[in-house]
């Protein structure tokens, strides 16, 4: 836990009715760790998620164009874990989702698509969350209607300038 990064209780202290949970382990596949690993890991974020009881938007893993460990093998393994989220996902029909990446942020081949990342072939560049947030605002719209009435601020954890200055 940090000013950045929070616990789960955190979150959930909140009461949200939807988390969008980006807990993807790029990072964790450059490392070379097993893919078993992985989705235990993932799978252990989402459940205490779900015991929360508000709607989870899993986004899985953007995709990869990096030069780091070996890029072929990363790929294949983040696009077969985010079939294995997705296939998680479907066994809560309606508390989890999974938006899959591919064809917003990720080739089928598990290539980040042009101008979606950053120089490290990993972060989402600002067009590439753009992008993402195009998507979750259509998902959103499927699981709860059109917006209605004045909007929601919301609640930012974020300290980044960058994030808390929305008009930006």
């Amino acid at each position: 836990v940090s000013t950045t990064r929070k616990a789960i209780t955190d979150v959930l202290n909140f009461k949200p009715d939807v988390v969008i949970f980006r807990g993807g382990s790029i990072n964790d596949l450059i490392a070379a760790t097993a893919d078993a690993t992985v989705y235990s890991q993932h799978i252990a974020l989402l459940q205490r998620l779900l015991a929360g009881g508000c709607i989870i938007i899993d986004e899985g893993i953007a995709g990869y164009s990096g030069s780091s460990g070996t890029p072929a093998s990363i790929r294949a393994s983040l696009l077969s874990l985010n079939r294995q989220w997705a296939d998680y996902a479907a066994l809560y029909p309606t508390q989890l989702y999974f938006m899959s990446p591919l064809g917003i942020t990720c080739a089928s081949d598990g290539n980040m698509l042009s101008d979606t990342y950053q120089a490290n072939g990993y972060h989402l560049s600002l067009y590439g969350a753009y992008k993402l947030a195009q998507a979750e605002a259509q998902l959103l719209k499927s699981i709860f209607g059109p917006a209605t009435g004045p909007r929601f601020p919301g609640k930012n954890l974020f300290t980044n300038a960058m994030f808390a200055n929305t008009g930006t």
